[in-house]
């Protein structure tokens, strides 16, 4: 939830991790970790970002997103393996 507030400012009432992977296995041992925020808000307090994070926030419709990661718009593996988990929540939600 820190994490939450520090790079979007937002705070939300609860999270569920939807994945935990490596990021490079047999290279490191770097565990990275994807949660969903519910019911996100902009947060009462904004604590400031860790000095040596550069962070733009875009906010799109998964729809957009999509059609960006599949132009190579999207590099970033973390953001790809959430687009892509967001996909399948969709999909078995019925949405």
């Amino acid at each position: 939830m820190r994490e939450l507030n520090e790079e979007t400012g937002l705070e939300c009432s609860s999270m569920t991790l939807l994945q935990k992977f490596w990021s490079t296995p047999g290279f490191c041992d770097e565990t990275l970790y994807i949660y969903q925020a519910h019911d996100p808000k902009p947060a009462a307090v904004h604590l400031p970002p860790d000095p040596d994070e550069d962070i733009e926030l875009v906010w799109m419709d998964l729809k957009d997103a999509l059609a960006m990661a599949g132009r190579n718009e999207i590099c970033d593996a973390k953001t790809l393996i959430a687009l892509y988990l967001a996909v399948l929540q969709t999909h078995e939600s019925g949405r």
